[in-house]
């Protein structure tokens, strides 16, 4: 799928979300079904089979892996009634996870359990989504740094997903998620140099 087809799909699953704002009681089921699915299948270039629904791991449920061969992605999905707002004036993508422990104590669960199944699963990258909004994050990390102590990206809403679509593009969708741009959107992904007084001691 194409980048400018994958927008224009995402355009139109706008349209649709505004035309159907009565059913903003829709369970997990249901959002699933009307709004996540058509978002990752039409507007992120993933394909049904790269996906596997409610996969059970430790006696709880992934609600999507997504796979290109190995596990690459874990989306959490929540029912509509779930949401958060971001700080006035907050006009960057990125917030620190810590955020939502604060401020949208369900949300961070959300995250928390999101990264505990890429962590049970060796899946580097996790995301939480209501089929309105959307955080996605790196689970498993190779900085050293707890992945609950980084940062996420964040869209709070359809529109703000379509104005930042080349980020989310780059950051989700199959090709982008192959490619690992995340992390190199939210951690350091470069080579430490090596300590002063190590290098002095290497010789050829």
């Amino acid at each position: 799928m194409e980048y400018e087809d994958s927008k224009k799909n995402l355009g139109n699953l706008i349209i649709w979300a505004d035309q159907n704002t009565d059913k903003r009681s829709r369970n997990e089921a249901t959002t699933r079904l009307h709004l996540i699915d058509r978002l990752f299948f039409e507007c992120l270039g993933w394909q049904h089979e790269d996906c596997t629904a409610e996969e059970r791991v430790n006696g709880k449920y992934i609600d999507y892996s997504f796979r290109c061969p190995e596990c690459l992605l874990v989306v959490e999905a929540k029912k509509e009634g779930v949401y958060f707002e971001l700080p006035v004036g907050k006009s960057r993508q990125k917030q620190d996870i810590k955020f939502f422990l604060d401020n949208f104590p369900k949300v961070y669960k959300a995250i928390e359990q999101a990264t505990s199944y890429c962590q049970s699963h060796g899946t580097p990258y996790g995301a939480v989504c209501n089929g309105h909004q959307l955080i996605i994050f790196v689970a498993s990390r190779t900085d050293g740094r707890p992945p609950l102590d980084g940062k996420v990206l964040v869209f709070n809403s359809l529109p703000n997903l379509y104005e930042n679509f080349l980020l989310v593009w780059q950051c989700l969708s199959k090709l982008g998620i192959v490619s690992r741009h995340l992390s190199i959107e939210l951690q350091d992904v470069s080579i430490a140099p090596v300590p002063e007084k190590l290098s002095k001691g290497i010789t050829g």
